[in-house]
């Protein structure tokens, strides 16, 4: 036997098998060698024919107990130790200790300890422990411990421990501990712990912990605690790359992707590219065929973004609505963005339109293009080009005009606010279109060559005329309108 890999072991432990309770045998062999093709004779291998608790089965290569009940009409297996083990219709399985564990129709698998185990109809697969655990119909697959775990249909995936938990047609899966968790038809999807969360029809999912967190019908996506969370698109297509970090009841669905929700509770997110940092009741999406792309919300209380590359940074029923572009809300309360690139920083119950601006206040509205009120109350402005500074219900369809205090100055072409004319024989009139009976005109003399008192002698909706009391007067006069709303 030289040259042939010869261990000699010494006994180490021998007790008196009792039928009724389970053993543990140290066993004295004879001679293993290495090698292929080796036939072990039970009388030598267990200490010899007299004491040895192991005896053949009736199948070809199959060892059991001599004592205890045991079922073993199987192929090169082996049932080590237990009582009450059933190993049929299987080929080169075994197991080992235990009691009432049970292997069918498998082919290289084992049950390893524990109580009401069963490998159904599987191959490479193998139950280490625990009681009324179950592998059926799959291959590769393992279940670790815990109690009423269970693998089906399944290749390459793990049920580590824990209770009811479920593996069914799924590949490459796992599931650490936690109790009535479920993996079915998925691919590389895993669940770490907590209660009653599933993954289901997923490719490359994760739900870490937490309790009954949903991924469905989703790709690459991962909650990673809290309760109650959901990611997937139970309609049609997938949601890849989708993430919730914790909270509870927060939903991520749709067809989109790269969409996350950090935290908070019952926001939900129908988008593209999208955030919801956390607060409650927040809200990406659109009834539009397009949902928001590239938006956010940091936290809040009901606020809705449904514009694209907008943001709402926080307060609490703020709205931009659907359709819309490049809007921002910084804070506040009943905010509204109407228009493309409308931006409302504070206050409340202020509405702002195309490329409009609402820095802070309450009840203002700017409904025309580049309207823009810095503060007040209940301010209006419809005309374009026009800015409200502050006051309080001012209303002006003026266009190119500033607003403070209840007074306007005109700012820019074609109808200036401020000018130079020169007099001629001492008068000069000047144009000035939106000239209106509440326009106030103010004139400064602006050198020497003007030796008369100027006043405002005419004035008409197309312009004024300016007059010194010296006729002979050629000077520079300096003129501003400043409009009374």
């Amino acid at each position: 036997m030289a040259g042939l890999g010869t261990e000699k072991f010494s006994e180490l432990q021998r007790v008196t098998p009792d039928l009724n309770t389970d053993y543990v045998v140290g066993l004295q062999f004879d001679s293993v060698t290495n090698g292929f093709n080796n036939v072990i004779n039970p009388a030598n291998a267990f200490g010899g024919a007299s004491n040895s608790p192991f005896v053949y089965g009736s199948n070809t290569g199959t060892v059991q107990p001599k004592v205890g009940t045991f079922t073993n009409n199987s192929y090169y297996s082996s049932v080590l130790g237990g009582n009450r083990q059933y190993l049929q219709n299987s080929a080169h399985s075994t197991i080992i200790g235990g009691y009432y564990n049970y292997i069918f129709q498998s082919g290289l698998s084992s049950v390893q300890g524990g109580h009401y185990n069963s490998a159904n109809n599987t191959n490479h697969s193998t139950i280490i422990g625990g009681e009324s655990n179950i592998i059926s119909s799959g291959r590769y697959n393992l279940i670790g411990g815990g109690q009423q775990n269970y693998v089906s249909n399944s290749e390459h995936s793990n049920v580590i421990g824990g209770y009811q938990n479920h593996v069914n047609y799924s590949y490459v899966s796992v599931i650490g501990t936690g109790y009535y968790n479920s993996v079915q038809g998925s691919y590389n999807a895993i669940i770490g712990t907590g209660e009653f969360n599933r993954i289901v029809n997923t490719d490359g999912g994760s739900v870490i912990g937490g309790s009954n967190n949903y991924l469905n019908n989703t790709k690459d996506s991962a909650i990673m605690g809290g309760y109650h969370n959901t990611i997937g698109n139970i309609v049609s297509g997938r949601s890849p790359f989708n993430f919730i970090g914790v909270g509870g009841y927060n939903t991520i669905e749709g067809s989109g992707s790269f969409n996350s929700i950090g935290g908070g509770k019952s926001n939900y997110l129908n988008g593209t590219y999208s955030s919801i940092g956390g607060g409650k009741k927040n809200r990406i999406a659109s009834p539009t065929p397009q949902p928001p792309q590239h938006s956010h919300i940091g936290g809040g209380y009901h606020n809705y973004n449904a514009g694209s590359r907008s943001n709402i940074v926080n307060g609490n029923y703020n709205t931009i609505q659907p359709g819309l572009n490049n809007c921002n809300i910084g804070t506040g309360y009943m905010n509204t963005v109407t228009g493309n690139y409308g931006v409302i920083g504070s206050g409340s119950y202020n509405t702002v339109s195309f490329f409009g601006t609402i820095l802070n206040g309450n009840y203002n509205t700017t409904s025309a293009y580049f309207g823009t009120i810095l503060n007040g109350y209940n301010n209006t402005i419809t005309g374009a080009n026009t800015a409200i500074i502050a006051g309080s219900n001012i209303s002006t369809s003026l266009n190119n005009t500033a607003v403070a205090a209840n007074f306007a100055v005109a700012t820019s072409n074609p109808t200036p606010s401020a000018g130079l004319a020169t007099l001629i024989a001492g008068t000069v009139n000047v144009t000035y279109p939106n000239l209106t009976a509440t326009s106030m005109i103010f004139l400064t003399a602006q050198d020497s060559n003007t030796a008369g008192y100027v006043n405002v002698t005419a004035q008409s909706p197309s312009g004024f005329t300016i007059t010194s009391s010296n006729l002979t007067d050629t000077g520079s006069i300096a003129w501003i309108v400043i409009q009374q709303t």
